[in-house]
Parts: C-alpha cells; structure tokens; sequence
C-alpha cells in the first residue's frame, strides 16, 4: 500500500510516454529548486520521525505495529531523496514527472505512517478516521494531478 501514488504515476507515464521526453522548458526548470528544497525539508521531517519512532519504542519493536509505522516514514525518506534526486538531472519533462512521483508517493506514506501511529496511540479519538479520509482525497488530487500533467505536456510545441 505505501506504493499506490507510484503505481498510478507509472501507469499514467506509460500512455505519456512520447510527451515526457521533451525538454523541460526554463521557466519549470527555475521553479523546480523551490521543490528540491521542500524535499530536503520533508527529508529532514521523515529522519526526525523515525529516529524519534525508534527511541521511544525500543521495546515495542518486536510486535508489528511500530514497525509497520517506521516502514511507511522510511519508505517516504527515500521517496523524498529520489524526488530530489530526480529534480537534479531536469533535462526532460520526465526527471520533474517523477520527481512529482516520489513526492507524492513520500506525503501519501507520511499519511499512512501517521495514521498507523494514531490507531497505536489514540484509537478512540476519532483522528485515525480523519487520515482515512486524507488518504481517500488524495488519490482524486493525484488523478487530477496526473490529467493537469497530459494537458501541459501536449501544450508544450
């Protein structure tokens, strides 16, 4: 389940093809620093997380649940580096279509590891629903995302 963004991003990039080999034009190109930045943050975040997840749950790491929890955190570190990584080679629209992809992918597992913390920690308090329905509106923001992406690829001459 931390792979869905991905998956629809690869699905997508396969009848888009042609497309995402054009070159990225200059003004994408000077925009995609502010993403690279917000990767290194966002990277900053998922270490802090898992570093925290880790000395606060020495114990309870045998069982299942903080495990699964740490999973989805480092599984959304390494979509964030690859995201940066892939903003650091923009020479076609695909590096920033994937880099697009990793990001997503990253928010998408920060929200199952969150959710999974708060059905740990505060069962009852309703807020484990609340990233239930975080995770449901964001696959019609991927969806929408990935649309919005075929109509400025065709756009470009």
């Amino acid at each position: 389940m931390p792979m869905v963004p991905l998956l629809l991003y690869g699905v997508a990039a396969l009848f888009m093809v042609k497309l995402l080999l054009k070159p990225v034009q200059a003004g994408v190109a000077v925009g995609a620093s502010k993403d690279e930045s917000a990767n290194l943050t966002l990277s900053g975040f998922c270490f802090t997380s898992m570093s925290l997840l880790v000395g606060f749950f020495k114990e309870e790491l045998k069982t299942l649940g903080p495990q699964q929890i740490i999973l989805f955190f480092g599984v959304a570190l390494g979509s964030f580096v690859a995201s940066n990584m892939a903003l650091r080679f923009r020479t076609r629209q695909l590096s920033i279509f994937a880099a697009q992809a990793f990001q997503d992918n990253g928010l998408w597992c920060i929200l199952l590891g969150l959710r999974g913390f708060l059905r740990s920690a505060a069962a009852s308090s309703g807020l484990p629903k609340m990233f239930d329905l975080l995770l449901i509106l964001f696959c019609p923001f991927i969806l929408r995302n990935l649309f919005l992406w075929k109509k400025y690829l065709e756009a470009i001459p």
